[in-house]
């Protein structure tokens, strides 16, 4: 019974959200449709810290026609913001390249579709458009935990088999 009071205890543990740590970190996947890029640039991205939204979509030279994030509901995706700040820049190991850079407050509701995977980026060129996934970055907090709970089950499994 103690063992598995410490498993239900660790387990639990496991599953707090990284939004208690103060920030999650975010991955932008466009996945076989990116949009044009500076090789070398860093790929894009958002954190999460208390209720404000940090996204920043790192481009290429050419100049988007906007920029926005939206959310998926029922299959149609509704604008959140749109992105105001469009800087041009160099960045260290990569080249010259535009990006949208943006940092919101937001509510409740708005934070559980975003850790929900409801959140989108877009970027709209004159020719084409691109679509993004915003999607939580695991901790490795957590996954330390998930791990330690699944040997410390697996050692109780071996010790009953063995004795």
């Amino acid at each position: 019974m103690k063992n598995i009071l410490i498993v239900l205890v660790i387990g639990l543990l496991s599953q707090i959200s990284a939004l208690s740590q103060g920030t999650v970190n975010f991955n932008i996947d466009f996945g076989a449709n990116p949009p044009p890029h500076t090789p070398g640039d860093p790929f894009s991205g958002a954190t999460l810290t208390g209720d404000v939204f940090s996204s920043i979509l790192y481009l290429d030279t050419t100049v988007p026609i906007s920029g926005s994030i939206e959310e998926l509901d029922g299959g149609t995706f509704t604008t959140v913001f749109q992105f105001s700040n469009l800087v041009f820049a160099t960045y260290p190991g990569g080249g010259p390249a535009n990006d949208y850079e943006d940092s919101r407050q937001l509510t409740d509701n708005q934070i559980q579709n975003l850790l929900a995977g409801k959140w989108y980026a877009n970027v709209t060129y004159s020719g084409a458009s691109y679509t993004g996934q915003i999607t939580p970055v695991p901790e490795p907090s957590s996954i330390t935990l998930f791990l330690a709970s699944a040997i410390m089950i697996w050692a109780g499994w071996r010790r009953r088999i063995a004795g």
